[in-house]
């Protein structure tokens, strides 16, 4: 995606000092090259907030909402899977156990996928320990829900006598370092 004219500057700007930013890769469905026919329109609700045009490669766009345009595909709300349970080999998913309501319901597919995020399908997998998996499933290492490594990151704010217009500021970054400029402790940016 393209920057924005004062984003650009600042890019710009920040080369000059040594620096190399960078844009932030996006799953954004926006088409520069031919506006006329892009789902994106590069509106301001873009940076932090659901998509109001179904632009975004999110969860929701790129696998949710199509899912559910197939007769057999249902989607539960407001409802938790306990744990999986398997057949006696230990290799297939015979019955998922989910919390729903304050009731308890089972349920059973010929595929089971468990997408629940970093943490959650980790925790899933761990409570799904039985006799055949007792570290929990897919856990014979007994390394799933270790290793966790989360994002670190920081945030630059730059006062400026020049107004910032743009509509997606936010898709800029720089690293510090070999890579970047400037080591830590330099005085430079």
């Amino acid at each position: 995606m393209s920057h924005e004219l004062r984003i650009q500057q600042l890019a710009d700007d920040l080369g000059r000092l040594g620096c190399r930013p960078f844009h932030i890769p996006l799953g954004v469905m926006l088409d520069e090259a031919n506006p006329r026919q892009s789902r994106c329109i590069r509106c301001e609700t873009c940076d932090g907030h659901p998509c109001l045009v179904s632009a975004k490669s999110d969860a929701q766009v790129a696998c949710v909402d199509p899912a559910l345009e197939h007769p057999n595909v249902t989607l539960l709300t407001g409802a938790r899977v306990e744990h999986l349970e398997t057949s006696a080999s230990g290799r297939e998913v015979t019955r998922i156990v989910v919390e729903r309501g304050g009731a308890v319901e089972t349920y059973a597919a010929d595929v089971v996928v468990v997408a629940c995020g970093a943490i959650n399908s980790a925790a899933l997998l761990l409570r799904s320990a039985s006799d055949r998996h007792p570290r929990g499933l897919a856990n014979g290492s007994d390394v799933v829900g270790r290793h966790y490594m989360g994002h670190v990151n920081s945030v630059l704010m730059a006062v400026s006598k020049c107004p910032n217009r743009a509509a997606l500021a936010g898709f800029l970054a720089h690293v510090r370092g070999p890579a970047g400029c400037g080591q830590p402790g330099d005085a430079r940016p």
